[in-house]
């Protein structure tokens, strides 16, 4: 096989990767979608740059391509852990220790790859014989340490990946299986090419074994809907709901609003956040349940803060429900009135005055009023100990 054919079968591989990693990066905000992306980009790189090497006439100038290469060879099994990762529900930021666990060898391996000529760590000689298309690369001691760092990183991706399948539906479970083909193939490839097991020593494998996976890659995500699956879903669920629903972020831009929100008693979001007391969005508290008066109907609003994956504040939910009872007016001193906070443990009601009484000895038909959920301090004390010994 000619070096035109070998730079022709890298070259297509290499766009099929980078296509499919076109096709992933609209889903990048979708649990696993930045992660995969980068993954494609990566391998996309590290077969284009194949393209160019196994054309090259001499041995400083392969060296040169394959230094370049690294920057996607170091980077895909560190992606593609965290793909996993994010694909099968891992909850919270990557920790310090485990971000230096993922990328702390790929980024000596950098640094071994560009000073190679002083230690011998990555390559120990590059072989070019006359004639031949494909050099021969025999591998330093620092090249096993990030063959044995990536691959321990691929089985912890296949183990996370292999444990999802009891966990999701019947139907998904093909499209996770294809998944565990698709990064599964390229270290296959790898294993044969690092080895020089095939019929042309010095081919790498993993270029073909990545077009193949990312053809399937993006087969998944266009027709399986990968990535698209769960927020598609919640979508849908909030679409349903009889309740209005409004998504603010944190400087209390409206950024989504459910169908009932359209309602045209609460189509005037502003009139709706002055009957609640406050001038705008940007000043409604974080936590908040009113019952308010708007074009002549009683709406119950209640306000909850949204943290995003870190922890931190990334904006407000509102629901709002129009009473089945708005066609009667109620009281003026229940216009405004806010829900009442009813024990979890004993059941009674905390009054407006701060007391604790019994529901029944409250309730009333003068006052209209909505319960919501608390603990009163004797409950406390019963059941948390702890927590009233701190207090």
């Amino acid at each position: 096989m000619q070096a035109g054919l070998f730079s022709l079968v890298y070259l297509v591989a290499g766009l099929v990767a980078f296509a499919a990693g076109v096709v992933v990066w609209p889903r990048r905000h979708a649990p696993g979608g930045r992660p995969l992306a980068y993954l494609l980009l990566s391998v996309s790189w590290w077969a284009l740059c194949d393209t160019f090497e196994v054309r090259a006439q001499t041995v400083a100038a392969r060296q040169l391509f394959s230094q370049i290469q690294y920057l996607g060879v170091v980077s895909a099994s560190p992606f593609f852990f965290l793909a996993s990762r994010e694909l099968t529900g891992a909850e919270g930021r990557v920790s310090p220790r485990l971000a230096f666990a993922v990328w702390g060898v790929p980024l000596l391996a950098l640094v071994m790859v560009w000073t190679n000529p002083w230690h011998h760590g990555i390559w120990s000689s590059i072989e070019l014989r006359p004639g031949a298309s494909l050099a021969l690369y025999h591998y330093g001691w620092f090249f096993w340490v990030l063959m044995g760092q990536h691959y321990a990183l691929n089985v912890a991706a296949a183990v996370l990946l292999i444990r999802s399948l009891s966990s999701v539906a019947h139907d998904f479970r093909q499209a996770t299986a294809v998944v565990l083909v698709v990064v599964g193939v390229p270290w296959v490839a790898n294993v044969v090419s690092v080895f020089k097991l095939g019929p042309w020593p010095g081919f790498d494998l993993v270029a073909i074994a990545v077009g193949i996976s990312g053809g399937l890659l993006a087969w998944l995500v266009l027709r399986q809907g990968l990535l698209d699956l769960v927020p598609q879903a919640r979508a849908a669920f909030m679409q349903a709901m009889s309740d209005a629903v409004i998504v603010l972020d944190a400087q209390g831009r409206e950024v989504f609003a459910n169908r009932a929100a359209d309602e045209p008693r609460l189509a005037d979001r502003g009139e709706l956040a002055r009957q609640m007391g406050y001038p705008s969005w940007m000043h409604v508290p974080d936590t908040c349940d009113v019952v308010v008066r708007v074009s002549g109907a009683a709406v119950a609003v209640r306000v909850v803060p949204v943290s995003d994956r870190w922890g931190a504040r990334a904006g407000r939910l509102l629901v709002a429900r129009i009473l089945e009872q708005d066609a009667v007016a109620p009281p003026p001193h229940a216009m405004n009135a806010p829900l009442l906070p009813i024990c979890a443990g004993c059941h009674k009601v905390r009054t407006e005055l701060g007391r604790w009484v019994h529901a029944e000895a409250y309730r009333s038909p003068a006052r209209q009023v909505e319960f919501t959920h608390g603990i009163c301090p004797v409950c406390v004390s019963r059941l948390y100990p702890e927590l009233s010994a701190a207090v």
